[in-house]
This record gives structure tokens, C-alpha cells and sequence, in this order.
């Protein structure tokens, strides 16, 4: 096995209760590299058409890259991936923290689960060896205590797990680990309840050795040196994601109720009115010099500090603007195990249909409107048990909208899964990054919301910063940074260092001792994009689906991105991008898959 690697992959059926090592094949190594993409390639022969995302038969794989665990700067992270129970076709979330770093250092680069169990367990894993537990007194118990619980004498140990809406099969609910970082979108906490699996604690000490060690490590360390001196550490280690919150809205980036507006007291809610508030402290995830993330203090205890995204999603799309609403929801909403992304999307969208008179009486009668949040903090609890109106919101806003029977265009998803927290009338680019990306509407399988605003340029790739309401002769651009992206998530590397190409090339050559190229880099990237491209087909998406609702292209009256809509350049973007990737117009499908290695799953 080529060093990078443990070299092999876990395989546990929880039906039979059986755990059985094997060899990570290093042809499917070298070609998908890790993470997202080994585990698209492992999925696509274990799932079709008929896959019931909630049912024992859909694979949950959790994976590593040949980075994670290493000394490379912000390299702590892990996939998990699985057919979505939110959208019904390709799910994947990655997490940071140290779950990541220490599955690898157990033994293995990634875990395989089917199978359903009859009552509640846990997997335990250490140095290369893995039990099924019992999890009955875990079941019910939010993620902080579950944790807590399985961690207790074992401080090396680390544990992803989900919490009580994971059990009640949330369809957005999340798999938390190290506290409360989170594999968010798609639902994948949800899968994991199915198959009633509260959660995987994970411990050891094998750690891979680099092909070329000290070129790897002088490398490694000489990134490390160059992030920590960078603006980009300064401001988020400073201040979070947060720190964007004013800055988007002045772009007109941040939606606010429920993508309606864009105008809102941000400074209320930036990562500087954290700091003054309350009283924070600086969290790393394994391997960061950044250290965006946040612990707040708030009524005597320390807890998790709210990041941009769940800022705007359940602070902003509510109408609510008072931190102290936010950071009490983000703990909530973690703690349930909910993607505050599509929970924040979910309630503000229900609320909008209450504002505008759309629905019944009954449920208007609830309590939905906007700045209420301690009505919001009800909201996330009963959506968690499935509990009344909580029971509708734990669909997502698409199952809400068809329920309902509400027209689609109001509908702010995009296969499925909710539109995150920047706004496509703000940044043209991302229109045709929701309308393509292979889990649905994502801001981290392509954030060339980035390239427009002059964070990222890459000559290697042929990626430079343009017109940000321009979306004509980005298209192949924009396939080149998704498939820059896909190997970011297959390595597994976070996205805030905006490594380049060349950059995670040579991290990759020196830790696996292959000689890989910036030009390799989007190969490999093209790759792993078309075979979830191909999954996707497969689900039944096709041209029809690459489309984005009405809610969302409606020009807004005021801000700075008044009157301004991709619309009108959308269809001969997306045609442009087609051309780009060589997918069929009609159909929305790959072509020739010729020297991509995969024509084998046409």
C-alpha cells in the first residue's frame, strides 16, 4: 500500500453484526485518491435505483484521505456519504475537528456500514480492531452527553455521533463529532438513525509515514509558517466566519427572510459583536493554525460559538438580529444533531408562507414570525422529536412545499437540499454551482463566489477573478474549481487556507510518493465529479433538475444588488458549462467517459 494510507477499509453489517476488515484497492487509490471520491467509487457497487436512503441497504462510509492525520495545515478532516434521505440522490458532508485524524490513526482509512440493528449501538474502534456495543442508555441523550458518556475515562478517544433527531430520522439531520463540528448537509445523521447507530468513538496510535518524510515535512511546515502569518488567519483565527457577516451583507450576499431582503443590522451579529459580548476563546480543529471556530461562554457555561453559516441561516433568514437568540440556537442545534443550514432555511421558509397568508389557519395559529427566537428555540426542539408542526419542518423545505402543495419556485432548494448563505444575485457564479454541484445547492463543492471577490486565482488551473454579475464565459472556470474542489475533499483539505493546485500537488506527491501535476489535480478532480454526475443519472437527475427556484432570481428592491438577477444569462451559462464538462444538453448526461478510468460504471 503506498505510504499516505493504513491500507485498508472496514466493512461492519449491523444486521449480522459482523465486522470484517479488507484492502484498500490502490488502483482505486490512485485514481480517486480518498475521502468523497474513494467512497462515490466504493458506493456506486453497492446502490441503484431503488435504494431506500432510510433502509438497511444504503451504505453509510465514513472515509479519509492520504492527508488526514498528517501535518498539513488544516488537514483534520473526514467525509461521510451515503444516498441522501433529504434529496434521494448523492449525499456527502465533511467535518473537521479530530475524528478525522484519529480513524486514521486507529488502523483504517475509512468504515463501510449496512445492515440495520435490532436495538441501539455504538461501534468502538481502536488500533485496528472494532467491536459492536450496546447504545441502549445512549438512545435518546443529546450529542454533548453521548459524547461525554463514551469519552469518560478515555481522553484520546474521539466520537462522532448523532443526537435525538438523527434517531427520529430528521431528513437534515446531521452526524456531530469533537463537541460540535458537524458533517451537516444532505442528512446523513438521519441515515445513521436508521440503522440505529448512535454513534463511532475511535482511538490509536498508527500513524502512516510519508513517501519522502522530511521533503513532506519541510513542505508542510514551510504552509504552516505562510498561513500563520496570513491576513486570512488573522481575520478569521480573530474574529470566526463570523467576520464575513457585515462584509456579505454589503454585498448583498446575506439573505434575510427568507431570501427576500438583504438589508439587516449585521453589525449586530459579526464576529467582533461575538468577542464583545461574550467572552470567547479561539477553537482548532487538528493540524490549524487558523483556528476559526468559537467557544462562548454564555450564562456560566462554555459552549460552541456560532459560525457564519448558522448565523445567517438562524439568525438573518428568521428575522432575528440578537446573538444571544443565535448562540443559543446554534448550541440547540447541535446538540439535537441538525444541520443548522437547512433547519434555519426550513423554519424562515414556513414563516414566509405564514406571512404571505399560505397557510392553514391552524398552523399559522402556531406562532410563525419573523424575530422570534425563543419561538425558534421551540421550533428546532419539537422539529428534533418530530413533534406537531415539527413533524412537517422535519422534512425540509422541498417535502414542505409538495405537502403543502405551494408552488416549487418557492421552494429555495436545488435538488432537494436548501440553499445556503450566499445569495446568486449577489455573485452570478452561483447560480450555476447550485444548479450543478453533485449534492444539490453547495457553497463548498465550488465557493467561486471567492474567485469573484479576488480570494483565489490560479494560473494552473486557468482561474481568475471576473465581473461578479457577469456569468457569460465562466462556465469552464467554474468546472475547473468544482473539480479543484472535489480533490480538496478527497485529500481531505478545509477550504479557508485557498490552497492552490500546485500546493496540495505537491502535498499529495510528497506524502504518497506519486508524481502528481497541477494538471493531474483536475483530472482526478473531473473524475470523481463526473462518477457522482453518473450516480446522480442514475436517481433519475438529468438537464431538467440543473435549475434554480424563482425565489432566489427575483430581483430585491434595495441593497446593493437591487434589481440585479442571473437569469437572464443563466441558460447560456449552463450551456456554456455543459460544453465545458461534455455532457449532453438534452440530458444532462456525461458522454465519453474516455480516459477518466471509470468508463466500467457507464
Amino acid at each position: 500500500m503506498p505510504p499516505g494510507y493504513c491500507g485498508e477499509l472496514l466493512r461492519v453489517d449491523l444486521t449480522g453484526r459482523d465486522i470484517s476488515p479488507f484492502a484498500l484497492d490502490v488502483s482505486l487509490a490512485k485514481l480517486y485518491i480518498g475521502g468523497s471520491a474513494v467512497a462515490a467509487r466504493i458506493a456506486y457497487d453497492l446502490m441503484d435505483s431503488a435504494t431506500d436512503p432510510l433502509g438497511p441497504e444504503n451504505p453509510l462510509i465514513f472515509m479519509t484521505g492520504p492527508l488526514t492525520g498528517t501535518i498539513a495545515p488544516c488537514s483534520g478532516r473526514h467525509a461521510v456519504c451515503a444516498r441522501s434521505p433529504l434529496t434521494g440522490i448523492w449525499g456527502e458532508a465533511t467535518a473537521g475537528g479530530f475524528w478525522g485524524a484519529t480513524l486514521k490513526y486507529s488502523g483504517f482509512d475509512g468504515i463501510i456500514i449496512t445492515g440495520r440493528s435490532e436495538k441501539p449501538v455504538y461501534i468502538e474502534i481502536e488500533d485496528g480492531n472494532a467491536t459492536i456495543e450496546d447504545a441502549g442508555h445512549l438512545w435518546g441523550k443529546g450529542v454533548y452527553e453521548t459524547q461525554e458518556i463514551i469519552r469518560k475515562g478515555r481522553p484520546k478517544c474521539r466520537v462522532a455521533c448523532i443526537g435525538p433527531a438523527g434517531e427520529n430520522m430528521v431528513r437534515f439531520a446531521a452526524i456531530m463529532n469533537d463537541g460540535g463540528r458537524t458533517a451537516g448537509r444532505t442528512g446523513l445523521g438521519a441515515v445513521m438513525g436508521s440503522k440505529r447507530l448512535k454513534a463511532i468513538s475511535v482511538e490509536g496510535g498508527l500513524r502512516p509515514v510519508p513517501a519522502r518524510e522530511e521533503e513532506f515535512r519541510e513542505y508542510a511546515n514551510s504552509l504552516r509558517d505562510e498561513l500563520s502569518e496570513s491576513a486570512v488567519t488573522s481575520a478569521m483565527g480573530g474574529y470566526g466566519t463570523a467576520i464575513y457577516t457585515e462584509m456579505g451583507m454589503d454585498l448583498g450576499d446575506v439573505p434575510a427572510k427568507y431570501f427576500t431582503e438583504n438589508e439587516f443590522p449585521a453589525g449586530q451579529m459579526t464576529g467582533m459583536a461575538l468577542n464583545e459580548r461574550f467572552q470567547v476563546k479561539r477553537k482548532a480543529c487538528f493540524s490549524c493554525p487558523i483556528a476559526c471556530g468559537r467557544r462562548v461562554t454564555m450564562n456560566g457555561r462554555e459552549i460552541e460559538g456560532p459560525e457564519y453559516e448558522t448565523i445567517a441561516a438562524l439568525g438573518a433568514m428568521n428575522g432575528i438580529y440578537d446573538l444571544q437568540n443565535i448562540v443559543e440556537a446554534n448550541h440547540l442545534c447541535n446538540d439535537l444533531g441538525m444541520d443548522s443550514m437547512s433547519a434555519g432555511v426550513t423554519i424562515s421558509f414556513v414563516t414566509y408562507l405564514s406571512e404571505k397568508g399560505l397557510l392553514k389557519s391552524d398552523m399559522a395559529e402556531n406562532g410563525l414570525r419573523w424575530g422570534d427566537g425563543g419561538r425558534l428555540l421551540e421550533l428546532l426542539e419539537i422539529t428534533s422529536k418530530r413533534e406537531g408542526l415539527g413533524s412537517l419542518l422535519a422534512e425540509g423545505v422541498s417535502r414542505v412545499a409538495e405537502k403543502l402543495g405551494v408552488d416549487k419556485d418557492l421552494a429555495a432548494t436545488v435538488k432537494g437540499l436548501e440553499i445556503p448563505m450566499h445569495d446568486p444575485r449577489a455573485f452570478y457564479s452561483m447560480s450555476i454551482v447550485y444548479a450543478t454541484g453533485p449534492r444539490g445547492a453547495c457553497h463548498n463543492r465550488s465557493n467561486f463566489l471567492e474567485v469573484d471577490r479576488g480570494m483565489f486565482e490560479d494560473e494552473d488551473l486557468g482561474i481568475v477573478s471576473g465581473d461578479r454579475f457577469t456569468l457569460l464565459g465562466k462556465g469552464e472556470q467554474i468546472a475547473r474549481h468544482q473539480n479543484f474542489l472535489e480533490v480538496m475533499n478527497a485529500a481531505i483539505l478545509c477550504i479557508f487556507p485557498y490552497y492552490k493546485a500546485k500546493q496540495v500537488s505537491l502535498l499529495l506527491s510528497s506524502v504518497t510518493g506519486w508524481g502528481i501535476t497541477p494538471a493531474m489535480i483536475n483530472e482526478i478532480g473531473e473524475r470523481s465529479f463526473n462518477l457522482k454526475r453518473v450516480m446522480n443519472n442514475r436517481f433519475g437527475i438529468g438537464r431538467k433538475d440543473d435549475c434554480l427556484p424563482g425565489i432566489v432570481l427575483t430581483p430585491l428592491g434595495s441593497g446593493s444588488t437591487a434589481g440585479k438577477t442571473p437569469k437572464g444569462e443563466f441558460e447560456q451559462a449552463l450551456r456554456e458549462y455543459y460544453d465545458a464538462r461534455g455532457w449532453g444538453w438534452e440530458t444532462g448526461m456525461p458522454g465519453s467517459l474516455s480516459g477518466l478510468g471509470i468508463e466500467g460504471v457507464t
